[in-house]
């Protein structure tokens, strides 16, 4: 479930955000909050009966209760959004709707991961998720006849999606199936951690990043084993991440074989990347690029596409792949009658598998 944390200083002082971008506030009002879904309304009114008297004299207060079946009515909500347990207790996909100042909104989205939009910064920092973003797909080509902003060239494209992040999950089935050594360099150099690098620009600086990467292991060859390869993978990626960013992340691998999957399993999307704000599709995959002398250039045609989950239009999608996912995740164990072979490593764990955690 998707929490929106409301502070009523928020309502009271709405008006406000009509200053910016009139553009951007109404896609917030008319399409975001009327068509709101599978979402859990966290606040500071005092109960049922305040917050439907408030509603009468307040239009966006009346849509969005009327969209949402499930409150939670919290007295100490300035609290505990300001609190570092805050990201990691509740649902792992939460947007913050604050009256508090800028200066504080644009502190806890960089200490926390989470986004804190008050009337001031709403149609700003609103144009990142605008229903009406022309550019989410984007052609991996290096085509000079396509316009910048709908081409996928280089991980530096991530930028333009930049949003607040404290959790990531990368399934691609081929990302860490190396035959060789030099294979796995390569890709971690044109690939792996471009990609991760530019993931987390805007991460969490006080919350560790949880990052899980989902994965086939080519075990056909008999040296290095399947478990080498799985703890050498994790072990590159962990240690050259940490020559990238300062900022603390636990990096784990969950190991992919349709042999663990249960009768009638709906398997979960084989190319994509979830993060607490967005959902990144390739249909290739993240191998994007590979090296051509001393260049790196588009490897295959695809697109990449960026979708909003909080957008109701997504949030279907994302929610049933995490729920397959945990399913999925649930029957995992590493048998130590099989020391050569792993399931996962060194942990299985990440707070976005809690989707339906309320």
């Amino acid at each position: 479930m998707l929490e929106l944390v409301l502070d009523k200083e928020f309502i009271n002082t709405f008006h406000l955000a009509y200053n910016g971008n009139e553009e951007y506030v109404d896609d917030f009002c008319k399409y975001f909050i009327k068509n709101l879904q599978k979402l859990k309304l966290v606040s500071n009114y005092i109960d049922i009966e305040d917050i439907k008297t408030q509603a009468k004299d307040n239009p966006l207060l009346e849509l969005i209760i009327e969209r949402i079946p499930t409150l939670d009515f919290r007295s100490d909500l300035l609290t505990q959004i300001d609190s570092p347990a805050f990201p990691i207790t509740g649902s792992p996909f939460k947007l913050v709707l604050t009256g508090e100042n800028t200066e504080t909104c644009n502190n806890r989205r960089k200490r926390f991961g989470l986004e804190y939009m008050n009337p001031s910064n709403l149609s700003d920092r609103w144009k990142l998720y605008f229903s009406q973003r022309t550019d989410i797909c984007r052609k991996t080509t290096q085509d000079i006849e396509i316009p910048d902003e709908y081409k996928f060239d280089s991980w530096e494209k991530f930028k333009s999606f930049s949003h607040p992040l404290n959790s990531a999950i990368i399934i691609d089935f081929y990302l860490l199936a190396w035959k060789t050594r030099d294979e796995l360099d390569k890709n971690m150099r044109n690939n792996i951690l471009p990609l991760l690098e530019n993931l987390l620009a805007e991460a969490s600086t006080e919350v560790p990043v949880e990052i899980l990467i989902v994965s086939e292991i080519n075990d056909k060859f008999p040296i290095p084993t399947q478990n080498q390869r799985v703890i050498e993978s994790q072990q590159k990626i962990d240690a050259s991440l940490k020559l990238l960013t300062k900022k603390q992340f636990n990096l784990n691998i969950i190991v992919h074989n349709k042999m663990n999957y249960s009768r009638d399993f709906e398997a979960f999307h084989d190319r994509s990347i979830i993060s607490n704000f967005f959902y990144i599709e390739s249909g290739k995959g993240f191998n994007l690029f590979r090296d051509i002398g001393r260049n790196r250039r588009v490897d295959g045609n695809t697109e990449v596409k960026f979708r909003f989950i909080f957008n109701p239009q997504n949030f279907y999608s994302v929610f049933k792949d995490l729920k397959n996912l945990e399913i999925y995740n649930q029957k995992l164990e590493n048998s130590p009658g099989l020391p050569d072979h792993l399931n996962f490593y060194p942990h299985k764990v990440n707070r976005l598998l809690n989707i339906k955690q309320s």
